[in-house]
C-alpha cells in the first residue's frame, strides 16, 4: 500500500465519518444508502488504480474447506442455542422488494469491504501500514449514533463495548491479517455469510447483549485458531501428527462448552452473590451453580432458589408454599434477614434451585458492577 493510498484512505474516513454522523441524526435513512455508495466507489478507485497490480492468494483454495467449515459450524452452533434459549423474529422483511434493498443496504457494503480490504493487505506490507488498515477499517465500521449515545452511561457503555466494540476490534485486527493469506472468497464467506442468512432467514435466536457478543467472540476465536492449527508444520508421521489434532479439538470444545454454560444452555447455570442476605451459607463474592427448574412441583419449603426481581437475580430461601385454584405462590427470606421478603413470587419468576458454590470466583463480576453502578 502507498503513501498515495494512504492518503486517499485518510481523507475517505473523514469525509465518511463525518457524513455518516451527521446522517445518523439528521436522517438516518439515508446513512446506509451512504454508506453502499462510500464503499462501491471507494472499491472502484482502488481496483482502477492498482489494476496491474498481482494478487498472490487471488485463487487459491487452500482455506476455502476451513471456511465453509467454520461457517457451517457456527450456524449450527446459533441454531442450537435458538432452539434452547428461543427464536424472535428478524427485524428485516422478506418479501421481494425489501430482499432487494436489504441487499444492497448491508450485503453490498459489507463484499465492498471486504474486498477493499483485500486489495490493500493481500501482499506484504509494513507494520505502520497494517496498523492503519486496521485503525481504519475499525473506525469505518462503528455506529458513531450509539457509541455517542452509550457513553453517557457507564453500564449502557459496557454492553455496547461487549456487544459491539470489542468484536469489531478483534474482527479487523484478524481479518486484516488473514488478507494476507487467503483468497478474497475465502475471506467473502467468513465475514458475509451469518449476515447474508441473517437477511433472508425469518426467525434469528432471542440472544442478549452479552450472548450475541460472546458468540461473535466465539466465533473470531474459532477462525483464529483453526487458520494458526493449519499454519503450524505438521509432523511428517500421522501418530505424531494426531495428539496436535486432538488438542486443537478439545480447546474449541471446551471453549464452546464453558460458554454455553455462562449463557445457560445447560440444565445449570452460574450466578455471582452481590451481598450477605445468605450467611453463612454463603457470601458476597461466591458463585453459585443452580438448577434450571420447569414446574412447580420441583419446588419444596426450605430450597434454597434463585429468582428474579425487577432488573435483578435474588438467591433466598424458600419458606413458605401456597397452592390457590392450581396457582402457586412463593414465599422466601434471606437467612441473614430477620424478617420475609416483601415480595410475593408466582412461579414465572423462579429461575432454579441451588446445588453448590464456589466461594470467591465472583468477586471479579462484583467488582465490575459496583463500578458500573458507581
Amino acid at each position: 500500500m502507498t503513501l498515495k493510498n494512504n492518503k486517499f484512505l485518510f481523507l475517505n474516513l473523514l469525509f465518511y465519518s463525518f457524513l455518516n454522523i451527521i446522517l445518523s441524526f439528521k436522517n438516518p435513512s439515508l446513512s446506509p444508502i451512504f454508506k453502499s455508495i462510500f464503499w462501491l466507489f471507494t472499491n472502484f478507485y482502488l481496483i482502477f488504480s492498482l489494476q496491474k497490480t498481482y494478487y498472490p492468494h487471488l485463487h487459491t483454495k487452500k482455506y476455502l474447506i476451513p471456511a465453509l467449515t467454520i461457517e457451517l459450524l457456527s450456524l449450527f452452533f446459533i441454531f442450537l442455542l435458538g432452539l434452547k434459549i428461543g427464536f424472535t423474529k428478524s427485524p428485516f422483511a422478506h418479501d421481494f422488494s425489501h430482499l432487494l434493498s436489504n441487499f444492497f443496504t448491508y450485503f453490498i457494503p459489507l463484499i465492498s469491504i471486504e474486498t477493499t480490504r483485500y486489495i490493500l493487505a493481500s501482499k506484504p506490507i509494513s507494520k505502520s501500514s497494517f496498523i492503519f488498515l486496521v485503525i481504519f477499517f475499525i473506525l469505518t465500521e462503528i455506529n458513531y449514533p450509539s457509541l455517542i449515545l452509550n457513553l453517557s452511561n457507564k453500564e449502557l457503555f459496557f454492553k455496547y463495548l461487549t456487544q459491539s466494540l470489542i468484536p469489531i476490534i478483534f474482527k479487523n485486527i484478524l481479518f486484516t491479517t488473514l488478507s494476507s493469506k487467503i483468497s478474497l472468497a475465502t475471506l467473502l464467506i467468513l465475514s458475509s455469510t451469518s449476515t447474508f442468512l441473517s437477511l433472508i432467514t425469518p426467525i434469528i435466536p432471542n440472544l442478549d447483549w452479552f450472548s450475541l457478543g460472546t458468540t461473535k467472540l466465539l466465533k473470531y476465536f474459532l477462525i483464529f485458531f483453526t487458520f494458526k492449527y493449519y499454519e503450524s508444520p505438521k509432523p511428517t508421521s500421522y501418530i505424531h501428527h494426531y495428539p496436535s489434532f486432538i488438542t486443537y479439538v478439545l480447546s474449541i470444545l471446551s471453549a464452546t462448552i464453558l460458554i454455553c454454560f455462562m449463557l445457560g444452555v445447560f440444565p445449570y447455570k452460574p450466578i455471582a452473590i452481590k451481598s450477605n442476605s445468605m450467611h453463612p451459607i454463603f457470601n458476597r463474592g461466591d458463585i453459585i451453580i443452580y438448577k434450571k427448574i420447569t414446574k412447580p412441583e420441583d419446588l419444596t419449603p426450605n430450597s434454597i432458589i434463585v429468582f428474579k426481581n425487577e432488573n435483578s437475580l435474588i438467591v433466598h430461601r424458600l419458606i413458605k408454599i401456597t397452592k390457590i385454584n392450581n396457582t402457586y405462590e412463593f414465599t422466601t427470606k434471606g437467612d441473614n434477614n430477620n424478617t420475609p421478603d416483601s415480595q410475593i413470587l408466582q412461579f414465572s419468576s423462579i429461575l432454579g434451585i441451588y446445588q453448590f458454590k464456589l466461594k470467591y470466583l465472583g468477586y471479579p463480576s462484583i467488582w465490575l458492577n459496583d463500578y458500573l453502578k458507581s
